[in-house]
């Protein structure tokens, strides 16, 4: 995205958003074993997966014009 003369690339920062999820629950699995916490929290980072994954199909389809 061209954000005045600026380049912000989507793609990666969505990728360290679910990263830093997924860093969080491996180590709250380890550290604290709260059950329902881990599976909310595994549950969320795989609906934004899927819906980024749909966004970017999408875009895609927008930007080739089929």
């Amino acid at each position: 995205m061209d954000i005045g003369g600026s380049v912000s690339n989507g793609i990666a920062h969505f990728g360290g958003y679910v990263t830093s999820l997924l860093v969080l629950l491996a180590f709250d699995e380890k550290a604290e074993r709260r059950r329902y916490f881990d599976i909310m929290l595994g549950l969320s980072i795989l609906a934004g997966v899927v819906a980024y994954t749909y966004y970017l199909i999408l875009i895609t389809r927008l930007v080739r014009g089929s």
